[in-house]
């Protein structure tokens, strides 16, 4: 009797044995790891980056625009069809030598060693500001009117011990622009191009373009 009895119970508690047996041998559940907690010595970023990298701010670079218009370039290019060939057919470079400066360009002619004319023009914002640097230049020289502009002239000796040469400035002021035309020569013969002259054949070119008005 006691053996049928123990045998009935066995029975019946042995499925539910077998169930806690199961469960304490598995033990207790991995907690699953959030983003943003320590995991095997390194945090993962709570956002990370679609391409697992680091983002970092992009660099934004500023650019400012100075240089002169392509239409001012081509005011030295005719400029220099009637300037860097005039006075001698074998010049050094007959087509010149354009330079740009943020908002200066320059036009350089050498017509043999020691003896070149350079143009030099500015760009300012207006002809307010162009008028009032002019001014600033003067350095107590004479001003004189150049085609109903302001402009002024100056001589200086040519840099260098035993030189009889002259160094001859034409400059003048018209809208936004300030034009410099100096020509150089390290002998007593002038073979470079009058100042003045070139500044003739500038301004008419000014005008053809529509920088200035005409007289």
């Amino acid at each position: 009797m006691k053996t049928a009895t123990h045998t009935a119970i066995c029975r019946i508690a042995g499925p539910f044995v077998l169930l806690i047996l199961l469960v304490s041998s598995c033990g207790t559940p991995p907690r699953p790891t959030t983003i943003g907690e320590q995991t095997s010595g390194r945090t993962t970023p709570a956002t990370p980056s679609p391409t697992g990298r680091r983002e970092e701010p992009e660099a934004t670079a500023t650019v400012t625009a100075t240089s002169p218009s392509a239409e001012e370039i081509r005011l030295l290019e005719r400029t220099s069809q009637a300037v860097c060939t005039g006075n001698s057919p074998e010049s050094l470079n007959p087509a010149g030598a354009i330079l740009v400066d943020g908002s200066s360009f320059s036009l350089t002619c050498v017509y043999a060693a020691g003896h070149a004319t350079r143009i030099r023009i500015e760009r300012y914002e207006d002809p307010e500001t162009a008028l009032s640097a002019f001014q600033s230049s003067l350095g107590g020289r004479t001003v004189e009117d150049f085609h109903g502009h302001p402009s002024t002239a100056w001589e200086r000796a040519f840099p260098g011990p035993g030189s009889e040469g002259r160094t001859r400035t034409f400059q003048w002021q018209a809208g936004r622009w300030i034009v410099q035309v100096t020509s150089s020569d390290d002998t007593a013969y002038p073979i470079s191009r009058d100042p003045r002259e070139v500044s003739d054949i500038i301004y008419a070119e000014m005008i053809g373009m529509g920088f200035v008005e005409g007289d």
